[in-house]
């Protein structure tokens, strides 16, 4: 007998969706079209939102999806930036202070 899906496994889900349709579905570099429509709709944020989470894996995804983005279209960068997303990222080290990984991800995404 399955639970309910919670809130932050939903978010993930639909992140995963989202990721796997802008990166053409193939871990590809990255659809500069899908990503800068996702952008003009605000969809960034929610990425930014997986990031700020508790869950290793949905800040994980997060990075990843604002990593690839930012190799895609240089100028996501600049848009999360205007999110507060650079507070975001730099927060990782706090969110989740055990998880090496995840911060070395964010890290390593501030530094480029």
């Amino acid at each position: 007998l399955l639970s309910p899906p919670t809130a932050i496994e939903v978010r993930k889900e639909v992140g995963y969706t989202v990721a796997n349709i802008c990166c053409g579905g193939d871990g590809s570099e990255g659809d500069p079209v899908a990503i800068t429509e996702l952008a003009s709709q605000g969809g960034l944020k929610g990425f930014l939102d997986l990031v700020g989470s508790a869950d290793p894996e949905a800040a994980a995804l997060g990075l990843q999806f604002l990593e690839m983005a930012a190799r895609a279209v240089p100028e996501t960068r600049h848009a999360v930036e205007q999110l507060g997303g650079i507070e975001t990222i730099r927060n990782v080290q706090l969110t989740l202070p055990n998880d090496e990984r995840v911060k070395q991800m964010a890290l390593a995404l501030i530094n480029k």
